[in-house]
């Protein structure tokens, strides 16, 4: 695997992060935060692994952050020195208790920001047409006609096991259409083709071992 579409909900450091120790490019919606330091005029420098103000100061790492609500770390960034109190946009700056300005960003931030920077590129939104038609759509049948709004077992074994099954059902309909719709005539110049709907399956083996096919004259 190469490439993978995510939804909203991994947009996290941890999964872009992740994602890159398995060579893996990750494309998933960003999530719009309402306090975001680009909201201020920051923005980040990934050279550097700092953020810059609109003054033009540095904001460089310091340290990881525990968080006391959820327990995750976060990612600190801090001004040097007594620069924000003798600044003079420092009543229009983002409001925060103490004497330097400093931005919490999430532990895994440098894959965080390279994998925002490949939303609403070509690839991006091929991506996410794909997922679409596959993932979602193949997800809402499970939910619609294979009960998998809800998981009926409990343990992450059990439900992995009723999720598998619930998508074998799925598939091994898909196959039954494919045969069916195989068995109608296929023309091509002077002949015309069908499918033999006996096959044979091989042990280990995820595809047909054959498809017998005969040709037909008109």
């Amino acid at each position: 695997m190469q490439s993978i579409a995510l939804d909203r909900g991994y947009d996290t450091g941890a999964v872009h992060r992740g994602l890159e120790l398995l060579g893996i490019t990750g494309y998933i919606p960003a999530v719009q935060f309402s306090n975001s330091p680009e909201k201020y005029g920051f923005y980040y420098l990934p050279q550097e692994d700092a953020f810059c103000c609109p003054e033009g100061v540095r904001l460089v790492y310091q340290r990881l952050n525990c968080s006391q609500t959820t327990g995750k770390y976060l990612r600190c960034y801090q001004v040097q020195g007594d620069t924000c109190r003798h600044c003079e946009r420092n009543s229009d700056c983002f409001k925060q208790t103490g004497i330097r300005r400093r931005i919490l960003g999430s532990s895994c931030y440098p894959a965080f920001y390279r994998g925002h920077q490949r939303v609403g590129s070509e690839t991006y939104w091929r991506m996410m047409r794909l997922r679409k038609i596959w993932a979602e759509g193949s997800f809402s049948v499970l939910k619609r006609e294979h009960c998998l709004s809800k998981a009926k077992k409990r343990g992450i074994p059990a439900v992995t096991e009723e999720c598998l099954l619930s998508v074998m059902a799925l598939n091994l309909k898909r196959m039954v259409k494919a045969i069916f719709l195989s068995n109608t005539s296929l023309k091509s110049g002077s002949r015309i083709f069908f499918f033999d709907p006996d096959f044979f399956f091989v042990n280990r083996s995820r595809i047909f071992r054959k498809l017998v096919c005969r040709s037909w004259r008109e």
